[in-house]
C-alpha cells in the first residue's frame, strides 16, 4: 500500500489541498467542522505531514538538533533528557545525533541537521577546528566546547568543582591524592579545567600532583583490569576521578580488595546519587544547564543579539 498523500486527505475530507494545508499550518479562518473533517481524514489514512514541507508555509520547522558525543554516559543521558523534555513542552521536536566522538560523523550530522532546516542546534562538539561551525548561519548553542567565536558556550564551573573535590580529600589529612583522568579528552575544556583545578588545590596545599591516565573508551573488562593494577601498585589515600562512572568502578574494586581509599567523583546525576546516596561527587546543575542552553538558543532563533556576558556562561557546582 502506497504512502497517503495530501491529495488523498483532501479527497477523503471533501476539501481542497489548499484547505488541508491551511489546517495543518493553522492559517486563515476555518470552521471547526472543516478542521474536524481534515483531522478525521488524516487519522483514517494514517497520514503524517512532512515537517520540512510544512515549514515552507511558515517561518519555523519546530525541529531542534541535539548533537552529543554519546548517549551512554549517565551525565549526557540526563542532560539530553532534560533538554528534550523542556523542548517538547515548548512545542519542538528533537533530532538526536550521537557522534561517538567521531569527527566525520559530527560533520555529517551537522550537514543533515542543516539540510532538514532545523530551527536551531544544541551541540557538544568534541572535535576541534570544524570549519562548518565558523560559517554557521543557523542558531547554534554549544555546551562545554568553544566551537566558534560566533557561537555562545554554556558550561559548569569545572575548575572550582575540581578544587572542591581535591580540597575535600586534602582536608582529611591525605597526602597521596591521585587524579584519574582520560588522555584522549586532553583537549576537552571540562577535562582540562578539572585537571587544572586539581593541580591548583594540590599546589596550594604544598602537595605533589599524582596522576593515573585511563582511556575511558576501553571496554569494561580491560578498564577494570588496569584500575586493579594501578590500585595494587601504588600507595593511595584519596582519588579524585574526573567522572562518576570511573569513580564508582574504583570504589567497587576497593570494596572487593578491602582497600581503604576515599574517592570523589564528578557529575552527580540523579541516577548515581539515588543509587549511591553515600557516594561523594561534584554535582553539575543539569536542569539549570538545560534551561540556559534552551533560553539562549530561543533568543538566537528569535533573532536577538546576545550580550558579551551571554556568549560565555558558567554555572556553579557543589559537592554532595
Amino acid at each position: 500500500m502506497s504512502k497517503p498523500k495530501l491529495e488523498d486527505v483532501a479527497h477523503l475530507a471533501g476539501v481542497s489541498k489548499t484547505t488541508v494545508s491551511r489546517v495543518l499550518n493553522n492559517r486563515g479562518s476555518l470552521s471547526e467542522k472543516t478542521k474536524r473533517k481534515v483531522f478525521y481524514a488524516m487519522e483514517e489514512l494514517n497520514y503524517y505531514p512532512n515537517e520540512v514541507a510544512r515549514s515552507l508555509f511558515g517561518s519555523k520547522t519546530h525541529l531542534i538538533g541535539l548533537l552529543f558525543p554519546t548517549t551512554a554516559n549517565p551525565f549526557f543521558g540526563e542532560l539530553i533528557y532534560c533538554l528534550e523534555t523542556t523542548l517538547s513542552k515548548l512545542g519542538y521536536k528533537v533530532l538526536l545525533c550521537n557522534t561517538n566522538n567521531n569527527r566525520e560523523k559530527e560533520i555529517a550530522y551537522l550537514k543533515m541537521l542543516l539540510s532538514n532546516q532545523v530551527d536551531g542546534i544544541i551541540v557538544c562538539g568534541n572535535n576541534q577546528h570544524i570549519d562548518l561551525y565558523k560559517d554557521m548561519t543557523a542558531p547554534v548553542v554549544s555546551f562545554d566546547w568553544n566551537v566558534s567565536e560566533k557561537i555562545p558556550t554554556i558550561q559548569s564551573d569545572n575548575l572550582n568543582g575540581a578544587k572542591m573535590a581535591t580540597r575535600y580529600l586534602l582536608d582529611k589529612g591525605y597526602r597521596q591524592v591521585f587524579h584519574v583522568h582520560s588522555p584522549q579528552f586532553e583537549q576537552s575544556p571540562s577535562s582540562l579545567n578539572r585537571k587544572c583545578g586539581y593541580e591548583l588545590a594540590m599546589k596550594e596545599a604544598g602537595m605533589s600532583t599524582l596522576y593515573f591516565e585511563l582511556d575511558f573508551d576501553l571496554d569494561f573488562r580491560e578498564k577494570r583490569q588496569r584500575l586493579e593494577t594501578f590500585l595494587a601498585s601504588n600507595e593511595i589515600e584519596g582519588i579524585f576521578a574526573t567522572d562518576d562512572v570511573t569513580a564508582l568502578m574504583i570504589r567497587d574494586i576497593c570494596n572487593h580488595s578491602q582497600k581503604d581509599i576515599d574517592i570523589v567523583g564528578y557529575d552527580g546525576t540523579r541516577l548515581i546519587r539515588g543509587l549511591y546516596p553515600d557516594f561523594v561527587t561534584v554535582v553539575q546543575p543539569i536542569e539549570d544547564l538545560s534551561k540556559v542552553l534552551i533560553t539562549t538558543l530561543e533568543k538566537l532563533i528569535d533573532g536577538e543579539e546576545l550580550s558579551e556576558d551571554e556568549m560565555e556562561i558558567i554555572l556553579p557546582v557543589h559537592l554532595s
